[in-house]
């Protein structure tokens, strides 16, 4: 387990190495978000809740840093859509990790 939030629906939101579950607030297993990552895992995440302007409903997102030094966003975990960033260049990843 690399860590764990809430989420903006009070649901439990467990970060594996490979994949992210779901739990609602009584223990149940909801979900597990598969994350499509190859020969790395999940090594730091950050949540954040946002506003949705289609629905004025908050929704929860998630950045995740894999082990290989890659982004990947999912912009809202109940429809999950992944999203990975470019490379980090080497000057600002040198920085990253200090600050670490």
């Amino acid at each position: 387990m690399v860590g764990f939030s809430w989420t903006s629906t009070e649901d439990l939101l467990v970060v594996g190495e490979k994949e992210l579950y779901l739990y609602d607030i009584f223990g149940n297993l909801n979900n597990i978000i598969g994350v499509d990552i190859k020969d790395c895992k999940i090594i730091d995440f950050k949540c954040f809740n946002t506003i949705n302007s289609y629905t004025n409903s908050y929704v929860t997102g998630i950045v995740i840093l894999t082990s290989k030094l890659k982004f990947i966003l999912i912009k809202d975990i109940y429809n999950s859509k992944l999203q990975k960033f470019p490379d980090i260049p080497g000057r600002f990843l040198k920085i990253l990790l200090f600050l670490k």
